[in-house]
């Protein structure tokens, strides 16, 4: 059976075997008035209709066979059948949505599913999709709200049907031999408890495990979710409502204050201590079962703005190519402190102040202030960044011979700015960082580095070296064919020259080469101590 506001359906089968549905006017519960009835013939033969369910336009009822027969009764004396669908298992129960368009049917066989049922179009009703149930037969279905209970002789099982096309399941209690379930949700007491019979006869008692959160609002001074309050102090008032029931109301007060509220459902709390500025006041609703919701009210308490101050400690002097210097300053009102380069040779990024050159620099350290705190006097800090000390690199000049070709000398300064070359005695001249020899002796060369804005000068480097004379070879001579080893010999046609010479050694062509030992003012004379016999040998004399 099924009540639809004052009318009773009733499905079962007529003395020839055959399904129908008989609706009565219960307006007058005492005297029920049959008024409308629809048969359901069979070819197969005994279809009783088995179950139904109903709203104010339109009923479902299952058969026994395992059709589904969709019924429009908005005419209670005139019941038409609108579209069945067929094959829909054994429909031990079913459950319409209040807006009509989905039935639920549970499967009274073995391997019981629950079904979802598409009657938005009741001349052409569709499968949706279905759910298992375990392995035992399914019994009963009862729907409250967005719960559906699924009653199988093995328990039941609760679904979430927010969504009517996808049930959810939420919780299950397993309970053999269940037949039905009864429970009431709206009436406090009953909340969250069901009454589940069962085969042998009797029921039992369940209390659903409460997860449902309660609801609150604050209400007083405003329904807004922002305040704006001109004392020190503000009344607080709003309601809570549960599943089950408020137990109690705690608030807070983000910048300091909390307390516990007058009232569950209907709360309130007095003289609640603001702070100049923006305060966040948070109301929290508690159940029995620890479950938990809040809500907030934003509340600007505007009173006359504070003076602050900032503290900036003194900033040492630097040496240009120190690293970055951290700032660091503090506001009497604990907000934050910016900073800005005033003047000088350097850059700040995240409070890190990087030198970029000598000179002096001014830091300014600012704070602007808010709702609670005027802008602060801002504080300047001066330091100097002194120039930095350099050195110059310049390699030892190999000594030199008088005929060598100009040559470049190089060095490097450690701050990267260019050497110049001088030369400060000997016989050579400079230009750019060439050198020309001009003459024998010693030289020396200076390399400078005369500093910038950013650099000192650096220490003057300077290095010697010795330019030599070059050999001069004067003659090529003759020497007598008949010296020999240990001889002495004799030079021909030399008689301008007055010097000893002796032999140094031989080469291939028979050449010999003399050197000077000795200038004596006399006649030439050598000394020779020959590896080997030689005729017609050449001999030069070197100075």
């Amino acid at each position: 059976m099924a009540v639809s506001g004052n009318n009773l359906l009733v499905a079962g089968f007529n003395n020839n075997d055959v399904g129908n549905l008989v609706a009565f006017d219960i307006s007058a519960p005492s005297t029920p008035v049959q008024r409308g009835s629809l048969s359901f013939p069979s070819p197969s033969g005994w279809d009783p209709a088995f179950s139904v369910a109903a709203t104010a336009t339109k009923a479902v009822v299952g058969m026994n066979a395992g059709a589904l027969k969709i019924i429009d009764i908005s005419n209670i004396n005139s019941l038409v059948e609108r579209g069945p669908i067929i094959d829909i298992g054994f429909p031990r129960d079913v459950a319409i949505t209040a807006d009509e368009n989905y039935t639920y049917v549970i499967d009274g066989n073995a391997n019981s599913r629950l079904k979802i049922v598409d009657v938005s179009n009741p001349l052409s009703p569709s499968l949706v999709t279905e759910l298992p149930l375990g392995t035992a037969g399914g019994q009963r279905l009862t729907l409250q709200g967005n719960q559906l209970y699924a009653v199988t002789t093995q328990g039941v099982f609760v679904f979430d049907i927010s969504n009517s096309t996808w049930p959810v399941l939420i919780r299950s209690y397993p309970f053999g031999g269940a037949t039905s379930v009864a429970l009431d949700n709206n009436t406090f007491g009953q909340r969250d408890v069901m009454y589940l019979a069962s085969l042998d006869g009797g029921f039992a008692v369940l209390k659903n495990k409460d997860v449902e959160a309660p609801t609150v609002f604050v209400t007083n001074p405003t329904f807004s979710a922002a305040y704006t309050n001109t004392s020190g102090t503000l009344n607080l008032g709003g309601s809570a409502s549960d599943n089950v029931g408020v137990t109690r109301i705690a608030w807070a007060n983000d910048r300091g204050g909390a307390g516990e509220a007058v009232g569950a459902e209907d709360w309130f709390v007095s003289n609640i201590a603001l702070y100049p500025g923006t305060n966040v006041l948070t109301v929290r609703a508690f159940d029995q079962a620890g479950n938990a919701n809040s809500a907030t009210l934003t509340v600007v308490y505007q009173s006359a703005k504070q003076s602050q101050t900032i503290t900036f400690p003194e900033l040492a002097d630097k040496t240009f190519g120190e690293g970055p210097i951290a700032l660091s300053a503090a506001a009497s009102s604990g907000l934050p402190v910016g900073f800005s380069v005033l003047s000088g040779p350097a850059s700040l990024s995240n409070n890190a102040l990087t030198l970029i050159g000598a000179g002096s620099v001014t830091v300014r350290a600012t704070q602007t202030g808010d709702d609670q705190f005027n802008a602060a006097p801002p504080v300047d800090r001066s330091f100097n960044v002194a120039k930095t000390d350099q050195a110059i690199t310049f390699a030892p000049v190999s000594d030199k011979l008088l005929n060598d070709a100009p040559f470049a000398v190089s060095a490097t300064a450690s701050s990267g700015l260019p050497v110049t070359f001088s030369i400060i005695s000997g016989p050579a001249s400079m230009n750019g960082n060439v050198v020309t020899l001009s003459g024998g002796g010693v030289v020396t060369v200076r390399a400078t580095q005369p500093g910038n804005m950013n650099f000192n000068a650096a220490l003057d480097v300077d290095r010697d070296f010795v330019v030599k004379k070059t050999p001069a070879v004067h003659h090529l001579w003759r020497i007598d064919a008949a010296g020999v080893r240990g001889r002495a010999i004799r030079i021909v046609g030399l008689r301008d020259f007055r010097f000893d010479c002796e032999l140094f050694g031989f080469v291939r062509s028979g050449d010999c080469y003399w050197k000077p030992r000795k200038h004596n003012g006399s006649r030439i004379g050598c000394v020779a101590r020959l590896a080997a016999r030689r005729r017609n040998l050449r001999a030069r004399a070197e100075r």
